[in-house]
């Protein structure tokens, strides 16, 4: 059964944030190996030369490994990193621009 309309109970729409060229033409191409027991290469390419950060978090959220503000050239970069010693789990890396903008990919780390 259909309930009339109110006057006034439209609800707002909500706000959005807007979306930067940058975020949208950002890509990680991909964390390999996948799945990995030492050295990772995090695969990315970037429209436009920019500082980018690295956080490789555990399963339950929690920083194991950061790398700040590196500068990166436009086009396909990769940045290694070293797992080692890490314990076996699935970690997700987020790539984070200085352009406001953050992307993330999941990867499995075996010992």
């Amino acid at each position: 059964r259909r309930r009339p309309a109110r006057s006034g109970s439209a609800r707002p729409a909500a706000a959005t944030t807007p979306v930067t060229a940058t975020e949208t033409t950002t890509r990680i191409l991909g964390v390999y190996p996948n799945p990995a027991n030492g050295r990772i290469n995090i695969s990315f390419e970037l429209p436009e030369a920019q500082r980018v950060s690295f956080i490789i978090l555990d399963a339950a959220g929690n920083p194991v490994a950061t790398v700040k503000g590196q500068l990166f050239p436009a086009g396909q970069s990769i940045q290694a990193y070293n797992m080692a010693g890490k314990a076996a789990g699935i970690y997700t890396v987020m790539i984070i621009g200085e352009r406001n903008w953050r992307k993330s990919y999941k990867f499995v780390v075996i010992q």
